[in-house]
Formats: C-alpha cells, structure tokens, sequence
C-alpha cells in the first residue's frame, strides 16, 4: 500500500503540472480521479494489473467515454472500421468498446502504462495526451455518429457507471 501512495502523489503532481487542482479531481474510490478537458471525461485510476505471466503490477489507466455506438448496423460498421484505422495510428492511446449497464455500447480512448519507472512529467504527457485526443474524437465522432454539433458547449457529458 505504501507504493501507491507514492504513486497517488506522483498522479496528483501531474494533475497539477497541467494546472487542475487534484483535490477537486478526486473520488470516494481511493486512487480514482476524475477530470474534464471541454466536454471530455478523463477516468484515472491507479491499480494493480495482471501480466501475461500472472504477476501483479502497478498501473496507471485512463479512459474516455467518447462515442455511444450507434443502433444501426452500417452506421456500427463504420464506427469500428474508423475506430481501428485511428487506433492503429495513435502512439499510446487505443480504442474500446465497452456494454454499459444500460445495454448501451460506448467507445472508450484508454492508455495504460507500468507506472513504477515513470514520473509525473510523464504522467501528465499521459494524461494530457489521451485528454486531447478524447476531445477531439469525443467532438468528431459525436457529431457524425449522435447526431451533436459540434464544439457545443451545452453538450451533455456521458455518464461513467462506476
């Protein structure tokens, strides 16, 4: 437990580096924050983390909401094909699919990294990275695929089922 304190620290430095105050980020969750870049949600957790062989390590993850996947089928294709063209062509960042417990599909943007060797400079290039991409594709995708124009500001935000 000792190590993640240590490494809440370096978290709550990088929140800050980036000019957020990390207390107003924090959750009820112990090593769970939340941020907002415009209309995106940033989810950052600190957690343990199986590897191939089934050693547990720390890791720092983030994800971002960014696109409710469309009912229609054409619509879904075109999604995912866009999804896996961009994903390939991002550096640390990926996309996901995840049911919601509403029976909804939302596309996540996540990065996970091993944060044992990183500091909080690259924490916040983690954080400010994947908040920039989630804004963007957060704007785009909802646009095209919801239906929202955008850089509309009275957008409402997703809402992260813990």
């Amino acid at each position: 437990m000792e190590k993640l304190s240590e490494y809440s620290n370096i978290i709550e430095a990088a929140i800050g580096s980036l000019g957020v105050d990390p207390t107003v980020c924090r959750t009820e969750q112990p090593n769970k924050w939340h941020l907002h870049r415009g209309q995106a949600q940033v989810v950052l957790i600190l957690r343990k983390s199986r590897t191939h062989k089934a050693v547990e390590k720390d890791t720092v993850v983030m994800v971002s909401p960014v696109v409710v996947v469309p009912q229609d089928e054409l619509q879904k294709q075109k999604l995912y094909q866009l999804l896996l063209a961009t994903s390939h062509q991002l550096i640390s960042e990926a996309f996901s699919i995840a049911k919601e417990a509403n029976g909804s599909e939302v596309a996540y943007l996540s990065s996970t990294n091993f944060i044992e060797d990183m500091n909080s400079e690259e924490i916040a290039f983690m954080l400010d990275s994947l908040s920039f991409y989630a804004q963007k594709f957060s704007d785009e995708l909802r646009s095209e695929f919801m239906g929202e124009q955008k850089n509309n500001n009275k957008s409402k935000p997703f809402i992260l089922e813990e």
